[in-house]
């Protein structure tokens, strides 16, 4: 766990720290503390993928020029690969940590499944977002990743469906960084070949 917390440091820049791990977390808290889960949780979706764009941009494009050396180094995909998963770890136990603090200033249940409906659009989104690697477009996708929650959020209460959707949480996490490998990977060998001729 160190390793793949060190990993996804390498990712992170030091405003990035400081505002994104620090500053917008406390502020979001303070938002899911006097509105609950089910209210703030499309400004977390939000921010979670306007934030992506500082680590990840652009990982999954095949002309991506900054991380070819992560490409073709010894360990480089191992650190994209981790750095990968840490962010889904932070990602949910963060979530988590919102969820029960909308569960503790309201007393409602669904504030869990509110922050286990985000993480499954934010996870999903992310997979097109890091294809791209303009601001603007991460903003149009934070866009989509809001209506997509707020419609989500009206069907998905109850314990039985906070179930259904951690499982499928999990699972998007895995396709997730499954999907960030596969395409680290076959864009390298792919632009190795195109060369080669």
């Amino acid at each position: 766990m160190v390793r793949a917390w060190k990993s996804y440091l390498a990712f992170t820049s030091t405003g990035y720290r400081i505002l994104g791990l620090i500053v917008f977390p406390v502020l979001l808290l303070a938002l899911t503390v006097s509105m609950g889960m089910e209210a703030a949780g499309a400004a977390v979706a939000c921010y979670e993928i306007l934030a992506d764009f500082w680590l990840f941009s652009g990982i999954l494009k095949k002309d991506t020029g900054s991380m070819d050396y992560l490409k073709t180094s010894i360990y480089g995909t191992d650190i994209i690969k981790k750095g990968l998963a840490a962010d889904c770890i932070r990602r949910f136990v963060y979530l988590g940590i919102l969820s029960f603090a909308g569960y503790l200033s309201s007393g409602r249940l669904n504030n869990f499944t509110a922050g286990l409906t985000v993480y499954l659009v934010v996870m999903v989104l992310l997979n097109v977002s890091r294809h791209l690697s303009g601001f603007m477009m991460h903003f149009s996708i934070s866009s989509v990743g809001l209506l997509i929650y707020s419609i989500l959020v009206k069907f998905v209460s109850g314990a039985a469906a906070a179930g259904i959707v951690a499982v499928v949480d999990v699972l998007a996490s895995i396709v997730t960084v499954w999907y960030a490998m596969y395409c680290v990977k076959g864009s390298y060998y792919e632009k190795r070949y195109h060369e080669s001729i």
